[in-house]
């Protein structure tokens, strides 16, 4: 049985460290939400005073759905403390107040340990620790099983159209491995309809259509290919001219219909989704 001991052990972690994992669910946002949008790291230097520290932290968040199952991100080593209000700042995290809110507490010079980088997010492990806290001391003595390890290009498994919520990067590893992702393409292809693009640091949409061959496949792998606009003249002028604008873009779906639907009803749900979130007055739509 796989568990995270030999995970640990493989990747160079000293039999004798003093090791805690971190279970974290944010109360600023969803734990998918802090991972996908690269905070995670910055939320997790900052505990209390009473915080007893660590040789390294090992850092998962919860699988929604599923108690029993948490989804390994990285390991890091602690180079030592700092002082909570004069530490660095990282002028892009969103919650500057962390960084004098309890200022009695203190924070974390971590390192990410380069040796697990390749399993962020596509492992899987049994969490056999209560989840009322979210840190606790690892226990060598209680394997957690490794429930899942997806292979290197693939993504979950297709969770149903009304579910699909994705970042650029997991819409461009699910187009761009189709082998690892059969599901996702069987799925997406099959299908025509509405999608929506939506910018999460300011809330603005985009209402776009799947009308062409391969259905919502083909159409979003022309985002792919454009690098996060499609050609959309609105989206392409952000894309290029914000730096980090596409790491805010998520793809979701709001209306399936079916692969031999004519091109007049799908332009006409299209229209009418626009006008029902305002697209064309607040969001990213000029026609």
């Amino acid at each position: 049985m796989l568990t995270l001991q030999h995970i640990l052990a493989v990747g160079g972690i000293p039999a004798d460290a003093l090791v805690k994992l971190f279970r974290h669910k944010p109360k600023e946002g969803s734990p998918e939400d802090a991972w996908k949008n690269k905070w995670l790291h910055e939320y997790e230097r900052m505990h209390g005073a009473d915080f007893k520290v660590p040789d390294y932290t090992v850092t998962f968040i919860p699988v929604p759905g599923d108690a029993r199952s948490v989804r390994f991100l990285w390991v890091k080593r602690v180079e030592g403390r700092l002082n909570r209000v004069t530490m660095p700042r990282d002028p892009s995290y969103p919650f500057q107040r962390h960084y004098t809110h309890h200022s009695a507490g203190l924070a974390l010079n971590l390192t990410r340990v380069r040796a697990f980088d390749d399993l962020e997010g596509r492992t899987l492990v049994e969490w056999n620790y209560p989840t009322r806290s979210y840190d606790y001391w690892f226990d060598r003595n209680k394997p957690m099983p490794v429930l899942e390890l997806h292979a290197p290009g693939s993504f979950e498994r297709f969770p149903g159209y009304a579910k699909v919520f994705l970042t650029f990067d997991e819409l461009r590893t699910i187009v761009s491995h189709p082998s690892k992702n059969r599901d996702w393409h069987a799925a997406l292809a099959a299908v025509k309809g509405i999608y929506v693009v939506t910018n999460t640091n300011d809330g603005t949409d985009y209402i776009g259509k799947a009308a062409g061959v391969h259905g919502f496949l083909g159409r979003w792998t022309e985002y792919v290919k454009s690098g996060g606009h499609g050609n959309n003249l609105e989206l392409r002028q952000k894309v290029v001219g914000e730096r980090g604008y596409v790491d805010g873009l998520r793809w979701s779906i709001l209306h399936v219909l079916p692969a031999d639907s004519p091109d007049a009803d799908i332009d006409a749900l299209e229209t009418l989704a626009k006008r029902k979130l305002g697209t064309r007055i607040i969001g990213l739509n000029k026609n």
